[in-house]
């Protein structure tokens, strides 16, 4: 079955629609987790994370 689909008649494009239904595929494995705590020491944030420097806060109007 072809359908048409366009913005106006100078530009349709006519596309081709399957009725068939779409492949079925399974869900993934779940992921192997080894526990709480498993990246500790490896991520690090820096103490000042949550200040806002002051060039941005002065380009929202903050300051």
């Amino acid at each position: 079955m072809a359908r048409t689909y366009g913005e106006s008649m100078s530009a349709i494009q006519t596309y081709e629609v399957d009725d068939a239904a779409p492949e079925v595929r399974p869900l993934p494995a779940k992921a192997n987790r080894s526990g709480h705590g498993a990246l500790r020491g490896q991520i690090h944030t820096p103490d000042d994370f949550d200040e806002l420097p002051d060039d941005i806060a002065e380009a929202f109007g903050m300051q």
